[in-house]
């Protein structure tokens, strides 16, 4: 497949330490106390959002990289879902394959013809 980078940023929640300890007197704030399920007061949990790294990847651009293949892949488990139902009930089958097959052949060929430079 393609090869996906991350434009990863200095994580400005934990100034780039991993451990959140942006709460009152040096406490993880209650946002990454939260992201851990936790309950109560905790030092030294690992940031929320960064994941603990110190370097985090804006959620938009991470949304943005996903879109395309979810869309792509659930197109295609739609229009296999149309496929059978029109084999069931032999209705349009013709236009309906013609179509689907159509654009699965194009998502597919999209995917997985790619050459990699």
């Amino acid at each position: 497949m393609s090869a996906i980078t991350a434009t990863l940023y200095p994580c400005a929640h934990c100034k780039e330490t991993g451990a959140c300890s942006t709460g009152h007197n040096g406490l993880s704030c209650a946002v990454c106390v939260g992201e851990h399920t936790l309950k109560g007061e905790h030092y030294g949990l690992a940031c929320g959002v960064c994941g603990g790294m110190g370097k985090a990847e804006p959620r938009t651009e991470r949304i943005n990289k996903r879109m395309a293949p979810i869309l792509a892949y659930s197109m295609v488990i739609l229009l296999l879902i149309a496929i059978g139902l029109a084999a069931y009930t032999n209705k349009h089958l013709s236009e309906i394959l013609a179509f689907a097959g159509t654009v699965i052949g194009a998502i597919t060929g999209h995917y997985f013809s790619r050459s990699e430079t």
